[in-house]
């Protein structure tokens, strides 16, 4: 036995290098006769079939027996124990299918349901009447007939019942199948048609104009979520497609009609997109007898042409120049939901698209519940690698707080990753375009009024167990079993997991007569943006990343230790949707908040740190440029008093700092550190900077911190040596978060608000236009230099050092490298050789085109007669430094080391090009 199982393990791997196409599927219409007595048939249990109860009371009304339906058949896997081993090993690294994802003929071949069982039951039901649509995975089939016909067929009663607002069918008693097909059959969908799914989202009664203030549009989050450094660096994912599951609208005669006017998709790209981007091509694949896209959506009274027009639009703006498919039935049936998942993981020749499918999208959403076929189905993606996305909801301050599928419908192998709203406020210039704002100012929950009744919607659900990745993250876990008192669950799976933007989100869109932009607001915008993000990410990392929420949770935990050296996740801590509220970390309103593309993509290629390294020093583009707390004076009111002084203060909105601007005095060192408490704990500490002789304004940048609104924080400055002090002011200009002024009065702590102590804290990202305050006491310049022309600059492998010298003692904030290849390098500055650091892992991202790169450092003092080293690490991909056989300028350098094969070679014949310097 042990022989078998390790024979097919060695025929599964190998298998999985090869690649497959999938088949399209197609429909049988038979020619015979509707035949009424079936021999040997089974029943159906109630939980497959979703019948009522025989003796059950509910409101039965006159049946049309010749009204056509749709039914969805699912049969269970073949090989079902391999499968759930395969989907165990794709996220654990000591199994062999790590990250090893099949095709679509890799899946079917193994876990297809039997042919002979699969056409055997098609046969049966085209020779009884019906028309068949078939899968090319066998796992689905599609029967379509008059409601008579199944009665006769199944030997049941399909009752039509009166519902609020609308009929509905659902057979009466039992339902029967033929006797082969027992034990097979997992779910029958669309017998039953109580349940129908809801859109998430709400619209704005009018147009907009596209200019009032904080509107948004989809290209706004490329900066917000850092998806253009993985544009420069890797291109847009032009060969990937999102698809989004949907239905098509009615018109007032209730007539259906096209789910969205491709133009309008189209006008969106061209007046939103930044200049130069590719725009996506957009597709609409009717199944079930919908209707194609065209002008006649414009007449929809149901809002999905509004749900599709958002999906695409807000797809395509993160993913720009992916294809984007919406597949999507006639109505909002579970079962043509089910069959439109069944249709993107096996599409016909005409969707080709659909074979690079890497992200689907449900902006839709109805009461927690289980649907075995729609569970099949994730399955099926989670193996092939495909990401599922669902919006978590919209009803989050309507007293509701249980969490809708199919955002819920997650397991510990495969399911949803679900996504909630964010209410974003955005830095720089509201702009059409993109390329006004430049990140990121503040995030809070998205919730409206309590009137309103809509807002992101989470919980606990009493139908999913809590999954493993849950419960294995200590945060999460006690978020979801301390919510008890409201949930009235012990545990169970929380929603959502993660958050996009819910708000103020702008479409073009054509109807009743008009065509203009329109404003929306919904868990519907979060996760089509956050689909199109994941398509993104996949491209840059270079294969497909398939069920995330292990990982998801496994980076969000880390985070929330504080052992990520960048974010990757913009925590939501502000807010709550009338249930549950924000928190730093993991919550039930916006899981782990909105991703920074480009760090989750770091961390999932490098892994995630066990402990806490040094952070990056570049600062990221989402922040805001500013200063977030500040006491200043004029010249004529600044008086000084001695070091150690400390300044309490506080920030209205969170946000990450790099950068502290004071006004010092006297001769020597000080010590400089953030953090929660008075001389205390730190957030960042022992950061020593050098005072010169001349009172003046010193500009101090260190590694980002994150500061949270309404946090107590305190500014520490110490003595190292020498003779310092710190100015403090009688009557402060500006006074914008400071809460208290701490001295010491001989050995006495003090503390009062009179007499503040002078400074600012804020944020400066290296690229911006806007300059930092001034460091007059600072000397900049270049202090070290090797360089060279162009046509004596050659590559060799790092790692690579340079040994140096400075003349006088200074301080340095920036490196200039010559580099070439594709990859990540890491840069550190210090007093050995491959050794010990004064700064260490500062990492810097290298294009595939051989250039000079420069980056910010925080600002390091250099003393005189040292000799020091500039150590560059390879820490991912190709890449090479350049060096020159004849340095134009050779400034400081001493010694050049480079490793040939594993032995370690020095002389400074053929320098490598740097340049260390101080702006």
């Amino acid at each position: 036995m042990n022989r078998i199982v390790i024979l097919l393990m060695a025929t599964i791997m190998l298998f999985l290098g090869i690649a497959g196409v999938v088949s399209a599927g197609h429909e049988n219409v038979s020619a015979g006769s509707v035949q009424s007595n079936v021999p040997n048939l089974i029943s159906v249990p109630l939980s497959v079939s979703h019948s009522v109860p025989l003796g059950s009371n509910y409101p039965l009304v006159k049946t049309n027996l010749n009204s056509r339906i749709s039914v969805m058949v699912t049969l269970k896997f073949s090989n079902e124990s391999f499968l759930h081993t395969f989907l165990n090993g794709l996220n654990d690294k000591s199994s062999p299918y790590y990250h090893h994802y099949m095709s679509a003929s890799q899946f079917d071949r193994y876990f297809s349901p039997s042919s002979a069982l699969y056409d055997r039951a098609v046969e049966y039901y085209i020779s009884h009447g019906f028309t068949v649509k078939t899968y090319q995975d066998h796992l689905s089939f599609v029967l379509k007939g008059s409601i008579a016909q199944f009665e006769d067929n199944m030997q049941t009663t399909i009752g039509t019942f009166k519902g609020t607002g609308r009929e509905y069918i659902m057979p009466v008693g039992n339902v029967y199948l033929p006797s082969f097909m027992a034990g097979h059959v997992v779910n029958i969908a669309g017998l039953n048609t109580k349940h129908l799914a809801t859109l998430n989202f709400n619209v704005s009664p009018s147009f907009t104009s596209g200019s009032n203030g904080q509107l948004l549009y989809g290209s706004d989050f490329q900066n917000a979520y850092q998806l253009s450094k993985l544009y420069q660096s890797k291109g847009y994912p032009t060969n990937e497609t999102v698809a989004t599951i949907l239905w098509s609208g009615t018109n007032s005669a209730g007539q259906s009609v096209a789910p969205f006017v491709p133009s309008d998709i189209y006008s969106y790209f061209n007046k939103t997109l930044p200049s130069g981007e590719p725009h996506s091509n957009i597709y609409g694949a009717p199944i079930d007898g919908a209707p194609a896209p065209g002008p006649s959506a414009a007449n929809d009274q149901s809002q999905a042409d509004f749900e599709s027009t958002l999906d695409l639009e807000m797809a395509g703006s993160t993913a720009p120049g992916a294809n984007i498919v919406e597949v999507y039935g006639p109505q909002a049936t579970q079962s043509c939901l089910d069959q439109a998942f069944a249709f993107i993981l096996n599409p016909n020749s005409s969707y080709p698209q659909l074979n690079s499918v890497v992200a689907i999208s449900n902006s839709w959403g109805g009461a927690d519940m289980t649907d075995s076929s729609w569970t099949s189905y994730e399955q099926e993606a989670a193996a092939r690698g495909i990401t599922v996305f669902a919006s978590s909801g919209d009803d989050g301050n309507t007293g509701n707080v249980s969490p809708s599928f199919p955002a819920t419908a997650s397991y510990n192998t495969y399911g949803i990753t679900a996504v909630g709203g964010i209410c974003t406020t955005l830095s720089g210039t509201a702009s059409t375009d993109g390329t006004g704002t430049t990140g990121i100012q503040k995030e809070s929950v998205w919730y409206n009024t309590p009137n309103s009744g809509d807002g992101s919607q989470g919980g606990v659900s009493s139908v999913y167990a809590e999954p493993s990745w849950q419960q294995n993250s200590a945060d999460a876990n006690s978020v979801i079993t301390g919510a008890s008192s409201i949930t009235g669950l012990s545990s169970g799976r929380g929603t959502p997991d993660v958050a996009a933007d819910g708000a103020n989100m702008e479409i073009w869109i054509t109807y009743s007569g008009s065509t203009g932009y329109q404003e929306l607001w919904g868990t519907s915008i979060a996760s089509p943006l956050t689909a199109g993000l994941f398509a993104t990410m996949d491209y840059y990392i270079g294969h497909k990343v398939g069920f995330i929420d292990p990982f998801i949770y496994q980076l969000g935990q880390a985070q929330y230790n504080g052992t990520l050296s960048s974010p990757a996740f913009y925590f939501v801590a502000n807010g709550s949707n009338g249930e549950f509220s924000a928190a730093k970390g993991y919550n039930l309103v916006d899981g782990w908040g909105s991703i920074n593309a480009y760090n989750f993509a770091q961390y999932y290629i490098n892994g995630i740190p066990s402990s806490s390294t040094p952070p990056t020093t570049q600062p990221t583009s989402t922040q805001s440029n500013g200063v977030f707390s500040q006491v200043n004076a004029t010249v004529s009111n600044i008086n000084l008093y001695s070091v150690p002084e400390a300044e309490e203060f506080t920030v209205n909105n969170s946000y990450t700092a790099n950068n502290v601007v004071l006004y010092l005095s006297g001769s020597g060192t000080i010590d400089v550190s953030i953090g929660t408490s008075l001389f205390g704990s730190q957030v960042l500490a022992n950061q020593s900077y050098n005072i010169g002789s001349t009172a003046g304004w010193y500009q101090l940048f260190f590694s980002n911190i994150s500061l949270s609104a309404s946090t107590d924080y305190f500014l520490n400055v110490y003595l190292a040596s020498g003779s310092t002090e710190w100015g403090y002011t009688t009557s402060p200009s500006v006074d914008q978060g400071a809460v208290q002024d701490y001295w010491y009065s001989g050995s006495t702590l003090e503390n009062d608000n009179s007499y503040p102590d002078i400074y600012s804290i804020g944020y400066y990202a290296s690229t911006s236009s806007t300059s930092p305050p001034p460091a007059s006491n600072v000397p900049s310049g270049i202090f070290v230099q090797v360089n060279a022309s162009s046509s004596n600059i050659y590559t060799y492998n790092v790692p690579e050092a340079e040994e140096f010298t400075v003349s006088s003692s200074v301080q340095i904030n920036y490196v200039v490298l010559y580099l070439s290849g594709a990859g990540s390098i890491d840069v550190s500055i210090g007093t050995s050789l491959f050794g010990s650091q004064v700064l260490s892992n500062q990492t810097l991202t290298v294009g595939s085109t051989a250039g000079f790169y420069n980056f910010t450092l925080p600002s390091t003092s250099l003393n005189s007669g040292t000799d020091y080293f500039i150590n560059v690490y390879l820490a991912s991909g190709s890449t090479e430094w350049g060096y020159t056989s004849s340095p134009s300028v050779d400034k400081g350098a001493i010694q050049d080391y480079w490793y040939s094969g594993s032995t370690l070679e020095n002389d400074n014949s053929y320098p490598d090009i740097f340049t260390l310097g101080y702006a």
